[in-house]
């Protein structure tokens, strides 16, 4: 499971993302310039679930489990790997035509790709394994990933967001109403709260927000769930 919120902004937007995943996967690296681009590295796969560049774009993957069981041609590729394959493009139409065109798509398990950009401006691209959709989204937006109760789980979340919605148009601290948000474990049943344990198999394993403004992107990212009093990893890209 994973949970991803994005908020406009007067000059661009943030993107708050829960990372959900197998406890046996190694701890990923806090977000760095990886070749013009800010993002964690995921040391098993190569690649990243998120990343964000100068020009103000941030993508942000889920898996999709939901899709028609069907194992993709070999060599089987990181869905983490398509994120930095793109993770440089400058506009949504840009992204669009590269990921069309991209080379080992048939060779990458389905995915949910969300793409954002300052205007605000949203597209998400989703890949079943055989076909690939491309549909524009508008902010504010909830996507939520989930492969245990993921009906249940999906409507827990956008029941949360209605009052997460009304909490970030009364506050001015954004970082930290929305790290208490996606610290719930809402509902008395944890593998349903925004921040999931389901300890020893899976659990939140990092969370983190990029704040896109008109001159730079601010990246805070905490590495374990955000319920622990873990502080954030903050970072800053100048937007050009």
């Amino acid at each position: 499971m994973c949970t991803a919120v994005a908020w406009p902004l007067a000059d661009g937007y943030v993107l708050a993302f829960n990372r959900d995943e197998l406890l046996s996967r190694p701890q990923a690296h806090p977000p760095a310039l990886i070749g013009g681009f800010l993002a964690p590295l995921d040391p098993e796969g190569g690649g990243t679930w998120l990343a964000t560049n100068p020009a103000g774009l941030t993508l942000a993957a889920l898996n999709v489990y939901e899709a028609a069981v069907q194992e993709p041609q070999p060599p089987v590729r990181s869905r983490g790997l398509l994120v930095t394959d793109l993770a440089d493009a400058r506009s949504l139409a840009e992204l669009a035509a590269r990921v069309q065109a991209h080379p080992h798509l048939a060779h990458t398990r389905p995915f949910h790709l969300l793409a954002l950009t300052p205007e605000p401006a949203a597209l998400d691209v989703r890949w079943d394994g055989r076909q690939l959709v491309l549909a524009p989204a508008a902010l504010p937006l909830l996507r939520v990933s989930a492969v245990f109760e993921a009906a249940a789980v999906r409507v827990a979340r956008e029941l949360e967001f209605i009052s997460l919605q009304a909490t970030l148009r009364a506050t001015g601290v954004l970082p930290t109403a929305l790290r208490s948000w996606f610290a719930s474990h809402a509902l008395n049943g944890a593998p349903r709260g925004v921040c999931m344990h389901r300890e020893p198999l899976a659990a939140t394993v990092s969370h983190i927000q990029v704040h896109v403004h008109a001159a730079a992107t601010t990246v805070h990212y905490v590495a374990g769930p955000p319920c622990q009093p873990s502080p954030a990893i903050t970072t800053q890209l100048p937007r050009s």
